[in-house]
Order: C-alpha cells, then sequence, then structure tokens
C-alpha cells in the first residue's frame, strides 16, 4: 500500500478500537438497567425516582449504541476504501505486467489461468479482508476478545479464571482446525479454477472440438477436475463442521462454568447479581469475537492463497521481463533512398514449444523471405507451417540457429519497431475492445 492507504488506515483502525470501547461497555449498561429495576422492586425508592433513573440509564445505552453504529460505519468505510485502493492498484498491476509478456510465457500460464489470477483470486483476497470487518470477526473480534477478558478479570478475578480455563484450549482447537479448512478451501478453489481454465478453452474453440468430435473427451477433462473440486469441497465441509461443533461446545462450556461459579458466589453473597449478569454478557462477547476469530483464519488462509498465486503469477512475469530485457536493442536505420530493404532469412533454424520438449517442431529451416515477393508456406497439419510465422513474428525464439532482416538478427531489434513493420492474421482471428 502507498501513503493514501496507510492515511486512511489509520483513523480507520482508531474508530475500529472506539466502536470495540464502546460495545464492550453495553454488558456493564445492562447490568446497570437491572440494578435499577432490582431497586425499583426491593427497595422502598419512590416510582418517580425508580422512573428517572430507569430512564437515564436507557438513555446512556442509547448513546452507548449510537456511539457504536457511528465509530462502526467509520472503521469499515475507510477500510473498505482502502482495501478496494489496493487490491485495485495490484490488479492493474499484475494485468499490466503479464499483458506485454511472449507466447512461451502463456503456454506455461494458460490465458483462463491468468483470468482467474486476476478475478477470482484477487477477489478473493479482497473478500477475506471485507468478509472480516464486522463486529464478530477480524480486528474488531480481537479487540472485544482481549477487552472483554480485560474488563471481567478487573470485576472478578474468579470469574476470569473459568474463561482462562476453558477459552485457550478451545481457542487453539479452533484455530488448528481453521488452518486447516483454509487450506482446504485453496485446494478446492485451485480445483474450481483447473475445471474454470477447461471449460474456458474448450468453449473458446468449440468449433474445434465439434469439428474433431472431441466433445466427450473435454467433457471428461472437465468432469475429472469437477469431481477434485466436490472432494476438495467436501473436506473444507467436513473441517466446517467439526469447526462449528467445537465453537457451539466451547460456548456453552463456558457459559455453563459462569452461571455455576457465579451463581454459587450469588448465592453466598460474594458476587453481585448484576456483575454476575454482566460477565454472562461478556461470556457472549468473548464467545463469539473467538469464533470469529477462528472463522477469520480460516478466511486469511483462503486469502493467503490466492495472494500467494498473485504473487507467483506476478513473479513469472517479471522473470520472463528480465530474460527479454538481456537481450541488446538496435533498431535497424530506414532504408536509404533509392535502396531496397526487408529480406527476410531463415537459416539452420530449429525450434520445439516448451510445452511439448520432446517434439521437434522444426529441424534445420532455411527459408528467404525476398523484399517485393509473395511466399507461401505449403504442407501437411503439424509441419510447422504456423511456427514458423510465429518465429518470424517474434512471438518465440528459436532453439538455433538464426532470423535476420537484411543481416540482422531479428531477436536484437527492438519489439515495438518489428511489431509495426509485420502484420499478421491468424488462422483463428479475433477482435477486442477498441481494435478497430
Amino acid at each position: 500500500s502507498n501513503r493514501s492507504e496507510r492515511l486512511l488506515m489509520v483513523p480507520a483502525l482508531l474508530a475500529a478500537v472506539a466502536a470495540s470501547a464502546v460495545a464492550l461497555c453495553q454488558p456493564l449498561m445492562f447490568g446497570r438497567i437491572l440494578g435499577t429495576l432490582l431497586t425499583a422492586t426491593t427497595t422502598t425508592v419512590s416510582p418517580a425516582a425508580a422512573r428517572r433513573s430507569f430512564a437515564a440509564a436507557i438513555a446512556t445505552v442509547a448513546a452507548v449504541y449510537a456511539a457504536e453504529v457511528t465509530a462502526t460505519a467509520v472503521w469499515v468505510r475507510l477500510a473498505t476504501r482502502a482495501t478496494e485502493r489496493v487490491v485495485s492498484r495490484l490488479r492493474t498491476a499484475v494485468y499490466g505486467s503479464v499483458v506485454g509478456r511472449g507466447a512461451p510465457f502463456f503456454d506455461a500460464h494458460p490465458p483462463a489461468a491468468v483470468l482467474g489470477v486476476l478475478t477470482s483470486d484477487l477477489d478473493a483476497v479482497q473478500r477475506g479482508f471485507w468478509d472480516n470487518l464486522p463486529r464478530d470477526r477480524g480486528v474488531r473480534a480481537a479487540l472485544e476478545a482481549v477487552g472483554a477478558l480485560a474488563v471481567v478479570t478487573s470485576m472478578s478475578p474468579r470469574l476470569a479464571l473459568v474463561f482462562l480455563a476453558i477459552v485457550p484450549a478451545a481457542a487453539t482447537r479452533c484455530a488448528r482446525l481453521g488452518m486447516a479448512m483454509g487450506a482446504a478451501a485453496a485446494a478446492e478453489a485451485a480445483a474450481g479454477a483447473a475445471a474454470t481454465a477447461s471449460a474456458t478453452a474448450a468453449l473458446r474453440h468449440i468449433k474445434t472440438v465439434v469439428a474433431f468430435a472431441s466433445a466427450p473427451v473435454e467433457a471428461g477433462r472437465y468432469g475429472a477436475a469437477a469431481a477434485a473440486r466436490s472432494a476438495a469441497a467436501d473436506a473444507a465441509g467436513g473441517l466446517k463442521a467439526v469447526l462449528e461443533t467445537t465453537n457451539r461446545g466451547a460456548i456453552y462450556a463456558i457459559l455453563l462454568a459462569i452461571l455455576g461459579v457465579g451463581g454459587a458466589g450469588v448465592l453466598a453473597g460474594s458476587i453481585p447479581l448484576t456483575l454476575l449478569y454482566s460477565c454472562i454478557g461478556y461470556s457472549w462477547s468473548l464467545n463469539f469475537a473467538v469464533q470469529g476469530l477462528n472463522y477469520g483464519v480460516a478466511d486469511a488462509g483462503r486469502a493467503a492463497a490466492a495472494l500467494g498465486r498473485v504473487w507467483a503469477l506476478a513473479d513469472a512475469s517479471a522473470a520472463d521481463a528480465a530474460a527479454a530485457a538481456d537481450r541488446e536493442v538496435v533498431v535497424p536505420p530506414p532504408p536509404p533512398a533509392g535502396g531496397r530493404r526487408g529480406e527476410v532469412r531463415l537459416r539452420g533454424v530449429h525450434f520445439r514449444y516448451t510445452t511439448r520438449p520432446d517434439a521437434h517442431v522444426l529441424r534445420g529451416v532455411d527459408l528467404t523471405l525476398t523484399p517485393g515477393t509473395t511466399t507461401a508456406l505449403v504442407g501437411a497439419s503439424g509441419v510447422g507451417k504456423s511456427t514458423t510465422l510465429e518465429l518470424i513474428c517474434r512471438l518465440y525464439t528459436p532453439d538455433a540457429g538464426s532470423i535476420t532482416l537484411d543481416g540482422v538478427d531479428v531477436g536484437t531489434i527492438d519489439r515495438t519497431w518489428w511489431a509495426s513493420q509485420v502484420a499478421v492474421v491468424t488462422q483463428e482471428p479475433g477482435t477486442g475492445v477498441g481494435w478497430i
């Protein structure tokens, strides 16, 4: 993130702290209301005084609610704005880094997979943050968990021990389940991306699929990918069931312990009823905060896996760009007046696609393209006609041999200048927005 996002996050975090602090006042306010009602019904206080005291307590709770709502609105608005800016800039940067890469890069990273990173993976990163903005998730949950423990400890160390006896063990167990669920969800996302890539490739070239009667093959390939995704989703669902059971069990165990220890204290006269009532409220706050943190761990696992795929693509693009930049760049001069330039020669050209290293597509090809003439490459399918043109267009680099323009190796010529001199219509041409 840059300075503008950091400037947004500072007040956002302050608003989150304020919202959590105000929210932690609510159980105390409810205890006060209960105390007011008990006083009014068990003492000789005048009805008018009881009503005034009750109205003041209700007004205090209303003020607390209003403050919490306002602080939450500030926190969510600023945090979502900062996150969207970061993700949008990252999306633009990754797209800008890959769109100019050569054909070998896209052989290793199919367009459907690249598109998945730019859309699904970066959306998952954004959702991983946005889904943890509510009170019972992420930063707010962490603040309220720590705050609830601190308040209960200050009010009643005996009841605080009940929390400490159950919460750490349950939280550790749930955190491990959350991480496992995050890994399972990441596996599901990867399998889903593979299924999407398979379907995209087949549907994009559906005429070819139909012409070669390959629909059953493509359906089987997609079915295998879909089955892998289903298995990963089933594993994630099983972990989610265990996580939910553990969370609910911890919540009920804490409530029973608080009621048992606190109720015994009330009967013995060592714990005020209003304090027990407030501690029950804090137990709910703590329980839901810990539960939210556990789900947040799973969200973080999914977002981290998606972000890992984003960085992997960006790193691969940077490596490809660095390799291309190692070549010397020489722009050939314009043709002299009255002269003729533009002879393209292939000498001893060998080539294999990196995705099919055992298949020698071209072996020692010699070819001369003379200016002012038309040359047709004729041959059976698969002999290398299209590959030869792709090499001339510099989509690929020969494994051996040379391609020259008037004696200058085309690999040393500025790519932009070369693209301005070569016009090509592919076998399956397409147009994009603004191309014509």
